[in-house]
């Protein structure tokens, strides 16, 4: 993918250092930080104190929501089983100054002391069989475990 070779792409009003083999964020994950920040923008509400972002990857739509509402952004924690995910969003949160609560976990191992606002996902969610089908460049160069959630695809969804 082009995002690995130029080493870096943006994300809803954020740039976002990439590398293999943490998976790309996609536009429809732009959609949903938006349909987040428009849903909290209505009259009568107001931002989450906390957010959990399960599965990071890069970090963008944690660090995308708390740049959204800076400079009060909320308490953000961001966990990820992989551990070139979690570098990579720390690295992220870095170049923006903020400093999330960033850990390399699987979600059922996760046991949060306080409960949060809001959470949010985009898990992994392809079916195994239909690796065979996703674009060669994202079967080759993406992680596996970001992509595929078990013979269903519902693996990862299950646990949260």
């Amino acid at each position: 993918p082009v995002q690995y070779i130029v080493g870096h792409w943006d994300f809803y009003n954020i740039s976002l250092a990439l590398s293999p083999p943490v998976l790309v964020p996609r536009p429809e994950t732009e959609e949903l930080v938006d349909r987040i920040v428009t849903f909290f923008a209505a009259p009568g509400r107001s931002p989450p104190a906390s957010i959990l972002d399960v599965g990071c990857g890069s970090g963008a739509i944690g660090l995308a929501l708390a740049l959204a509402w800076a400079p009060s952004a909320p308490r953000v924690t961001m966990i990820d089983p992989s551990p070139d995910a979690v570098l990579l969003t720390q690295a992220n949160a870095r170049a923006y100054g903020l400093t999330p609560e960033v850990l390399q976990i699987p979600v059922e191992r996760f046991n949060p002391e306080m409960p949060y606002h809001l959470v949010v996902a985009n898990p992994p969610y392809i079916p195994r069989p239909d690796m065979a089908h996703v674009e060669p460049e994202v079967a080759r160069y993406e992680d596996p475990a970001a992509l595929v959630a078990g013979e269903d695809g519902l693996d990862v969804v299950c646990k949260v």
